[in-house]
């Protein structure tokens, strides 16, 4: 029913069984070398017929157009049926019976609006980075002007036979991104 939908021409001149009839070359499935099969279903001629270990739909696919409902519901059964997995499977599996003209942005828009692809392939949003202060873009200032201060540590330094605790104090300038490192004996103001 889909292919007498949309190539009503090609069905009715390949369903005739007239020789002197021929599918006009402007036809979009033309070069597939169509022909129709007991069923009257319109499959590519292929050059594989006389293989013996493949099936009857893989030596003779079925011609589905691009743009249809019942191909996008088809390639949405086939990304489901593989549970999700990648595009060339999904486009493997689907040439195995079915020819249709640009399979892989088919099967790409299919995935792209399959919400558990959705949600498997999100990733976090990064904020956006908030504006610097006027300290960090001051001109011509001298450095250590502006600073930030840290702590880091405890750090273990041996003072003659016992090891006591020290801190490091982190001055940053914020102008020209130099640091100072101090030694804090204790965490007391």
């Amino acid at each position: 029913m889909v292919q007498a939908e949309v190539y009503p021409d090609e069905v009715a001149v390949l369903l005739s069984g007239s020789p002197v009839m021929k599918i006009d070359k402007t036809s979009k499935i033309y070069k597939l070398s169509p022909f129709a099969d007991e069923r009257s279903v319109l499959r590519v001629d292929s050059r594989i017929g006389a293989a013996t270990s493949v099936t009857y739909d893989f030596k003779f696919p079925i011609i589905l157009p691009r743009y249809h409902r019942l191909t996008e519901l088809l390639v949405d059964w086939y990304h489901r049926k593989f549970r999700h997995a990648n595009n060339e499977t999904i486009v493997n599996e689907i040439r195995q019976r079915f020819q249709i003209p640009n399979l892989r942005t088919v099967v790409r828009q299919v995935a792209k609006n399959c919400q558990s692809c959705k949600i498997r392939k999100a990733s976090p949003v990064t904020p956006k980075m908030g504006p610097l202060p006027a300290a960090r873009l001051e001109q011509c200032s001298r450095p250590f002007t502006y600073v930030g201060i840290d702590y880091f540590g405890p750090i273990s330094v041996k003072r003659s036979r016992s090891l006591v605790k020290r801190w490091v104090a982190l001055f940053t300038c914020l102008t020209v991104r130099a640091i100072h490192l101090e030694i804090v004996h204790s965490l007391t103001t």
